[in-house]
């Protein structure tokens, strides 16, 4: 399916297909959810939630999407059928270094972060066993050769449902959130046993960090390396689920790729911006993707909004 055109804000999923895909997702994942928070225990009694955090009036949220590293990649799935095109794309990591503000650096951008600049924020989501662990002794390691802060200086912000082999072994300090999107159950008995107020959390830990950045006091947040999208629809056909993809031409006049659970997650992201625009202005740094609306974000280039600064 090929689009050339604005997204709409409505939700292109039947609702009650979506009450059933939810309930199936709440079953699963909801013994695993108390399961961590119990592991993790210890540590949240130990360092508590964001409120011991610094509060910070500017943020910028470094995600792992191909506008943040760049590459180039062939695509096939380009008219006439059978065709094969470059598609290359110099990434706004190398912008990094000169942006004069404190960075929320994605679990898996972390690592790519660290060779530029030194993040002051590392966020992971992850509930279930992932590559986050790994990725986050990746960072350490970057972080001793490329840096001169250790990440003992560095806060992981994670919420009390995430993966306790992602805060395993971490050397830094940890601020831990109740989120509001598991169950009433859990979020009672989290801020019951630790005092902890429930939050919203997100779909994904771009949007998770988005939250974060604006109850951490920011009144002004850019984001960078959150597209959305993929740079191929062979990407979008292995790596996310429904065996298909949706082309669109992003506002830099380039054809990005999507699906419709990305789309859908689009209009949660732009509906909560929307809503924290009265305490903060939200600048979309990518330089490519989908999270574009007028008047709820405001679009610059990284190394623009950096001058800005």
């Amino acid at each position: 399916m090929m689009l050339d055109m604005e997204l709409p804000r409505s939700d292109p999923f039947d609702e009650r297909q979506k009450a059933m895909n939810n309930d199936i997702v709440l079953s699963r994942v909801r013994s695993q959810w108390f399961e961590n928070y119990e592991k993790n225990l210890p540590l949240i009694q130990r360092w508590g939630g964001i409120q011991k955090m610094p509060q910070f009036k500017k943020l910028l949220v470094c995600g792992a999407g191909w506008t943040l590293i760049g590459g180039e990649k062939s695509t096939r799935y380009i008219e006439p059928l059978g065709t094969a095109t470059a598609v290359k794309v110099r990434g706004n990591i190398r912008h990094l270094d000169k942006i004069p503000v404190p960075i929320i650096a994605c679990d898996k951008s972390a690592p790519h972060v660290a060779k530029y600049a030194q993040p002051d924020i590392v966020t992971a989501l992850n509930t279930g066993h992932t590559d986050v662990a790994s990725w986050l002794t990746e960072f350490q390691k970057n972080m001793a050769e490329y840096q001169l802060r250790t990440c003992e200086d560095v806060w992981l912000l994670v919420p009390v449902t995430v993966n306790p082999a992602a805060v395993a072994g971490w050397p830094g300090k940890i601020a831990f959130m109740n989120p509001l999107n598991t169950c009433p159950e859990l979020t009672s008995t989290v801020q019951k046993e630790t005092g902890l107020v429930p939050q919203p959390r997100g779909d994904n830990v771009g949007f998770f960090s988005v939250i974060m950045a604006v109850a951490l006091g920011a009144e002004e947040l850019a984001y960078c390396g959150m597209p959305y999208s993929f740079m191929t629809a062979e990407e979008v056909l292995t790596r996310t689920a429904g065996g298909h993809f949706v082309g669109i031409k992003d506002p830099f006049k380039r054809m990005v790729y999507t699906s419709l659970d990305w789309i859908d997650a689009r209009r949660e992201f732009l509906d909560y911006c929307a809503e924290a625009n009265e305490v903060c202005r939200i600048v979309n740094c990518s330089e490519g993707g989908i999270l574009y609306e007028k008047g709820v974000v405001s679009a610059l280039p990284l190394a623009e909004w950096g001058k800005y600064l």
